[in-house]
């Protein structure tokens, strides 16, 4: 049976950041992370013999630094850092909740709907979506993750208008 984007058992179709795909950025972002905290030393350090790098000395002190509680921090902060990375990404990636009579978008913490009547047409402009009204007002222009053709199939399964090819 092929894959409709409609969830199971339900009207509405969620289009965003799954559970799946917000473990991964949460593990490669902390790997990253991790793995630059530990690197780092290394990294300054051939930086620091490059003419054209600036503040050349500054990361030859920080590649020559060796103490050892440094040698903890650094990973741990690379750690943290990249789990931040990895929370800001996806909380600023729209969550895009497509139904039969409205559109549920939810971003950087808030929500706002637009009702079914007011859109005229759907297409993508790139890696964008674009969500138009009867007089060309943009009521949504964003990278909803998922797929192309998961989106498309989101909007079309619900009869949003989709003028994209």
């Amino acid at each position: 049976m092929p894959d409709t984007g409609r969830e199971p058992g339900g009207e509405a179709t969620a289009l965003g950041f799954d559970r799946r795909a917000r473990a991964f950025l949460f593990v490669a972002g902390g790997a990253l992370g991790l793995a630059l905290g530990l690197g780092l030393p290394y990294l300054a350090g051939a930086l620091a013999n490059l003419e054209w790098v600036p503040f050349g000395g500054l990361l030859h002190d920080i590649g020559a630094y060796d103490a050892i509680w440094a040698w903890v921090a650094r990973p741990l902060l690379g750690l943290a850092l990249g789990l931040g990375f990895a929370a800001f990404v996806i909380h600023d990636s729209p969550v895009v909740r497509v139904e039969p009579t409205q559109l549920v978008i939810t971003q950087r913490g808030s929500s706002r709907r637009v009702e079914r009547k007011d859109v005229n047409g759907v297409y993508r402009d790139g890696s964008k979506t674009v969500v138009v009204s009867a007089t060309g007002r943009e009521l949504f222009r964003g990278e909803i993750e998922g797929g192309r053709d998961k989106v498309r199939a989101a909007f079309i399964n619900h009869d949003y208008p989709w003028e994209s090819t």
